[in-house]
């Protein structure tokens, strides 16, 4: 008798069919990168200007071509963490160098320095913590006012000037709620009642009400903030020989957002937060130069939670205003407009009050003593600051809807906090209506700032 042979049953087949395939996109997909695959080191020198540090990130691939970025953060034990971020590449088994510029302020030999891979999906597939780049005798020594003086809560009165209340709802609101008052109350009852349907009352009050629930809806989001709103400031110091510019605002969602910059920037920080709690060691702030402009993302804390960054040109500034020292004997300064530009406003704080003036043109000169009028005392001592140019100029252009005046004056009182000088004796900022620096064409200001300073 012969016995038949049974054949493989069907699933056995799948199973191996299934098992052949696996294996063929694994051994034909992307390889993951282990950490052992790197290794980097870290070195940083003093820029001339020692206003940055050009940190040196040598990276040695022992795997395959990498393509992705390497983001290197400082920890000064004194603010928010801020990511200074570029792209890279590394051919396969070899080793590549890469120069990054961080803002010198605040940094000494504690700095810890921490330096992450990300590929190009975003993940971090690599990082490693330094100690002891910063050498002795290369202390960032260089203090930048503009960071220290200019805070989220600053940044949020200044935003605030330049933003329009929203009106225009409070009446369509109130003619709505009549309407419905009206229409659920004789009106719908009387309609009915002459057609003689007054038993669908029940469902007609309901869908009445439904509209008008909806129509509320849609006005709401009329006059709901529905993207970031971003401001930005740029300033030409003449005494710090500096062209900073600053970008803020906020998001109305919570998650992680990015501006776009039009400027590819020498370097960038963040204001200082003065927060000290940098324990999970994440960046709330990261800069990715980029030629093509540079890439600003924050990570708030919340909807609504203001973000600034200070980002710095490789550009000398000169003096915007020529001012005459001879003011000492005649008791009349004169401030001459250098800048090259027809300023809107000039603000000049002089002794125990200051003065402002309209509409400057270039090369004008302006004599503080020629007309009383304009000259505003105030109490011995005074050193004018953001709050109190608010409150003597901005505030007043505001409540009297000049919104346009009110933006720009609050760019200045911004400019003002940001150039704090105890030494100074004449102060002078300047300002007037700038280029967006971001992709989102938003409202920009130029302002200029000169003093004289007492000598020691």
């Amino acid at each position: 008798m012969i016995k038949s042979v049974k054949k493989p049953k069907v699933k056995i087949k799948l199973l191996m069919a299934f098992l052949l395939i696996f294996c063929i996109s694994v051994l034909s997909g992307p390889v993951v990168k282990a950490a052992d695959d790197y290794s980097i080191n870290v070195s940083a020198e003093l820029d001339n200007s020692q206003k940055f540090y050009v940190f040196t990130v040598k990276v040695k691939n022992k795997g395959k071509a990498f393509d992705g970025s390497v983001r290197l953060s400082c920890d000064t034990h004194n603010g928010d963490l801020v990511g200074h971020e570029i792209d890279i590449s590394i051919p396969a088994e070899s080793e590549s160098s890469f120069e990054i510029n961080v803002p010198s302020d605040n940094m000494n030999p504690t700095t810890v320095v921490y330096v992450r891979l990300f590929d190009d999906d975003g993940d971090k597939v690599y990082q490693e913590k330094f100690k002891d780049v910063i050498a002795e005798n290369q202390n960032g020594d260089y203090y930048d006012p503009s960071r220290h003086d200019i805070n989220s809560g600053n940044i949020k009165e200044v935003h605030g000037y330049m933003e329009e209340p929203v009106t225009g709802t409070s009446g369509i609101v109130s003619l709505v709620v009549i309407i419905y008052v009206v229409l659920v109350g004789p009106l719908i009852y009387l309609i009915l009642k002459s057609i003689n349907k007054r038993e669908i009352i029940w469902l007609v009050i309901p869908g009445i009400s439904l509209t008008f629930v909806f129509i509320m809806f849609l006005i709401g989001l009329s006059v709901r903030v529905n993207k970031p709103s971003i401001k930005s400031v740029e300033l030409f110091d003449g005494v710090y020989n500096t062209d900073k510019t600053y970008i803020f605002g906020y998001s109305p969602e919570s998650d992680e957002w990015t501006i776009k910059a039009k400027e590819n920037y020498l370097f960038g920080d963040s204001t200082h937060s003065y927060s000290y709690d940098n324990s999970s060691n994440r960046e709330k702030y990261v800069i990715k130069s980029d030629t093509s402009g540079d890439e600003l993302t924050t990570v708030p804390s919340g909807a609504f939670d203001y973000a600034c960054f200070i980002m710095s040109k490789d550009k000398k500034v000169t003096d915007p205003f020529i001012i005459d020292d001879s003011y000492q004997n005649s008791f009349s300064p004169i401030i001459k407009n250098n800048s090259g530009q027809d300023l809107d406003y000039v603000f000049i704080h002089w002794d125990d009050g200051y003065v402002c003036y309209k509409d400057v043109k270039n090369g004008e000169e302006m004599d503080m003593m020629d007309d009383n009028t304009k000259w505003k005392a105030a109490s011995t001592g005074v050193n004018y600051n953001l709050y109190s140019v608010n409150k003597a100029l901005v505030r007043e252009e505001y409540e009297e809807e000049d919104y346009e005046d009110a933006s720009e004056l609050a760019a200045l009182a911004m400019a003002v906090e940001a150039t704090a000088d105890e030494y100074m004796t004449i102060k002078v900022v300047g300002v007037k209506k700038g280029s967006s620096k971001t992709v989102l064409n938003e409202d920009s200001y130029m302002c200029y700032y000169s003093c004289s300073r007492r000598e020691y």
